[in-house]
């Protein structure tokens, strides 16, 4: 169903990305002379940006459903990377007096500065690239809340622990995509190779969601116990009206003889001849 390409389509290509707070990331950054303070203050506000993407997607959901909370999840997500990407477009030659270590049994010569730990001014772009990975959270979390929720109305019951170890296997492989490469693009100078390989995943996995948002407007097939009954889930909560049902009528008693006591109102009949049946 259309919901589950969104699933598998969008969540999976997230995963194809170096901008987070990795290893490989916390060395680039580094590199580029950002102290170890720096990178744990930012690994804390990017943390409270995921708290907040997730405490704000059940406001959003009630705002605009489910399709509508995703696809602000996407807007949000592709303008941090986008953020990330200006980053590119700017001079790297501070990377150029980045010492190369003599290493000796694992450790750097006493001739050679360790590279880790040359500090410096912060330029431009390293900052873009800061700024860029802690906002990413906010819309993140959005994001993959929405596309699990709607993955979980759109596939049957019986069907979701197949689906969902193929969705496993799809975000495992564009993970080990990723590392992969890294060990081919091992060099600094290199690394706005991966952004790029990265917001071009990312970006183009909002993309996606977004036209089937569009094309679609949020609307899936909600499988239930009672059926397939098809949901507009960009539709507010609030909006959605029941139709009145009926009251049953209360069960009434009707005495037989002494002792037996029937409470079914439709079947119950009198043995008395006189009464007839009610």
């Amino acid at each position: 169903s259309s919901g589950i390409n969104a699933e598998y389509g969008c969540l999976s290509l997230v995963y194809l990305t170096v901008l987070g707070f990795s290893s490989i990331t916390t060395g680039y950054l580094r590199l580029n002379g950002v102290k170890d303070i720096y990178v744990g203050i930012a690994m804390a506000v990017g943390a409270v940006f995921g708290v907040l993407g997730t405490l704000c997607y059940t406001p959003l959901t009630k705002r605009f459903g489910v399709g509508g909370a995703g696809a602000v999840g996407a807007v949000t997500l592709a303008i941090s990377y986008g953020v990330c990407l200006a980053s590119v477009f700017f001079n790297k030659d501070h990377l150029d007096n980045i010492p190369i270590p003599d290493v000796q049994d694992g450790q750097c010569g006493d001739d050679t500065e360790d590279p880790l730990e040359v500090s410096g001014p912060i330029v431009t772009p390293t900052i873009l690239v800061i700024v860029g990975i802690t906002t990413i959270r906010f819309g993140l979390w959005i994001f993959d809340l929405a596309i699990s929720q709607s993955f979980q109305l759109s596939v049957p019951e019986q069907h979701r622990n197949t689906v969902g170890g193929v969705q496993t296997s799809f975000n495992s492989f564009f993970d080990f995509t990723y590392i992969l490469l890294t060990v081919f693009l091992s060099d600094p100078k290199q690394f706005d190779i991966l952004i790029v390989v990265s917001c071009i995943a990312c970006i183009g996995s909002c993309v996606l969601y977004l036209g089937w948002f569009a094309r679609t407007g949020g609307l899936v097939k909600s499988h239930t116990q009672e059926g397939t009954v098809t949901t507009n889930q960009a539709a507010k909560d609030d909006d959605v009206e029941t139709e009145d049902v009926a009251p049953r009528p209360a069960p009434i008693d009707v005495e037989i003889g002494q002792k037996d006591v029937i409470t079914n109102p439709v079947n119950a009949k009198s043995t008395d001849p006189k009464n007839g049946d009610i």
